[in-house]
């Protein structure tokens, strides 16, 4: 399934891109899409996902800590 992503600040950065489309396995959470993204965009990508102070990680317009956290199912979209 494709979901839509869009980055900010450092992350931006980092990416290279504000929005992009991303192939995943139906299922996914958002620790496996986190992850697949670390590994694509590399080490710094990641230490900004594990230290950055204020990071905010939304899912549809709401905040994965009132969701499911990183373990949030996503959807198609």
């Amino acid at each position: 399934m494709k979901v839509n992503l869009l980055f900010f600040a450092q992350l931006r950065d980092l990416a290279g891109v504000r929005d992009r489309e991303v192939g995943i396995a139906a299922g996914s959470t958002l620790a496996d899409l986190i992850e697949q993204l670390c590994v694509e965009y590399g080490a710094d990508f990641r230490h900004q996902i594990e230290t950055a102070q204020g990071l905010r990680i939304m899912v549809n317009g709401r905040e994965n800590e009132v969701l499911q956290g990183r373990e949030t199912e996503l959807k198609e979209g």
